[in-house]
């Protein structure tokens, strides 16, 4: 509902979703009027695929591509919609600058890297970026919480990469954070 004033379409991949979601979305933008299509029985793969996935057909609905999740909502947006040259990075809300490019074009090749915790990323080095200070995200991810379960399902994933030798930096410190999480702050 927040982004509703920055969007012109919403498009939705269903991958199987059991607890209302593609309901709950169908039914926001009807009441927002805002443009949605939903794609039916899309296979889970990893968050990086079928985010991928999403972008790739979403290329055809817009210049540019507002990326959110479902625990995200914007805040302190501008009275209008800004005139954007370059890929927008949206900054979260908090005692720390921290921002990720979430307004990107269309026309660019952007994919999402590693299947766990997957983060946006083109091969393209000429890509410029504009960075918005506003609007902000709220991340609400910290109401569903990890279960314990989970995050030894993260370690037990993480550490595979490590011992494969196949994990880059940020595999190693998104390990560190969840052994941090478990109470091993030694591993960590």
């Amino acid at each position: 509902e927040s982004a509703a004033p920055w969007v012109d379409h919403v498009l939705i991949h269903d991958t199987g979703s059991t607890d209302l979601t593609i309901s709950k979305a169908k039914a926001a933008c009807m009441g927002l009027d805002v443009d949605h299509t939903v794609r039916e029985s899309v296979e889970f793969v990893n968050f990086g695929h079928n985010r991928a996935a999403l972008m790739t057909d979403a290329y055809a609905l817009g210049d540019f591509q507002l990326l959110m999740d479902a625990d995200e909502e914007l805040i302190d947006l501008p009275p209008a919609r800004p005139e954007l040259f370059a890929n927008g990075i949206l900054h979260y809300e908090g005692a720390y600058d921290y921002g990720q490019p979430r307004l990107v074009r269309s026309t660019q090749d952007w994919y999402w890297q590693d299947e766990l915790h997957s983060y946006l990323t083109t091969d393209d080095h000429y890509t410029l970026y504009e960075h918005l200070q506003h609007p902000l995200i709220r991340h609400h991810g910290e109401a569903r919480g990890a279960t314990k379960e989970r995050v030894e399902r993260d370690v037990v994933r993480l550490c595979a990469q490590a011992k494969a030798g196949t994990a880059d930096s940020r595999t190693l410190f998104n390990l560190a954070k969840a052994l941090e999480g478990l109470g091993e702050y030694e591993h960590a």
